[in-house]
């Protein structure tokens, strides 16, 4: 007799945490944020609950950003990891990001838009290398590319992360075309809930990089993940991806012929 699979374990949503105490005083305004941030790191850079609007910001020296309290500081913002040079190892923990107007992302992505985006050189020094994002949520608006586009995403980290209203992809992380095989810590995955990608005509895309889930392009471990109202697939593949692992997922449904978006949304 034939066993039937399992059911797929539960993707955990954002958990709470104790921030360190940080390296300056706690942030209470986009002004300091944005100060704090253009010094040089790593730095921890505790954010107080509160709602902050400005431009994007990007962040070269391997800072540390914590919300005071998961899900009390909201972003009206991105953020960029990115540049030829920097420092390594940067993060953000527990922030909300709900982003809906382009002139407020990284301007420089590789791609569309991204709420986090990522580029850069291989290996140390490079501000994308090591990234980790832990216990966020991202709202694209239904305007918004990508709640994360990471381009060489060497050691790249997603844990209990949730993502709603994007256009492209919920995450978009993969190595270009001069990268070659010289990425070698696997993209990391776990514990991510998705739920809404597609264009403003859903399906229009035609599946080109876009309206999907997760668009990978690196080896990665994807695990406890679910996926909801995509218009083209939960998750693809590009590039070659060796010892990957898929493990845990729940998707339903993918398809522009099953998915309607509220009026107001669009």
């Amino acid at each position: 007799m034939s066993v039937l699979p399992r059911n797929p374990t539960v993707a955990l949503p954002p958990s709470s945490y104790t921030p360190p105490a940080p390296t300056g005083s706690v942030v209470t305004t986009y002004a300091e944020l944005a100060a704090e941030v253009g010094l040089a790191g790593p730095r921890d850079i505790v954010v107080a609950d509160g709602d902050y609007s400005g431009a994007g910001l990007v962040v070269t020296q391997g800072h540390r950003i914590w919300a005071e309290r998961v899900g009390g500081v909201t972003l009206r913002f991105g953020l960029g990891f990115r540049g030829n040079s920097g420092v390594e190892g940067g993060a953000v923990h527990g922030v909300r990001f709900i982003v809906d107007s382009l002139a407020n992302v990284d301007a420089t992505a590789i791609l569309n838009e991204g709420v986090v985006n990522t580029w850069g050189p291989l290996g140390a020094g490079s501000p994308g290398t090591n990234l980790l994002l832990e216990d966020c949520t991202f709202d694209g608006g239904n305007v918004v590319g990508s709640g994360v586009q990471a381009v060489n995403p060497d050691g790249l980290t997603i844990r209990r992360c949730e993502f709603s209203n994007f256009i492209d992809n919920a995450i978009f992380a993969f190595r270009n075309g001069t990268a070659g095989d010289g990425l070698n810590t696997p993209i990391m995955i776990e514990d991510v809930r998705i739920d809404g990608v597609a264009r403003p005509v859903p399906g229009s895309s035609s599946g080109l990089n876009a309206e999907s889930g997760l668009f990978l392009g690196h080896t990665f471990t994807l695990q406890r993940f679910h996926i909801r109202n995509c218009a083209w697939s939960g998750v693809g593949l590009v590039n070659d991806v060796p010892d990957s692992l898929i493990e845990d997922g729940d998707i339903d449904p993918v398809s522009y012929t099953h998915l309607t978006l509220p009026t107001s949304d669009l």
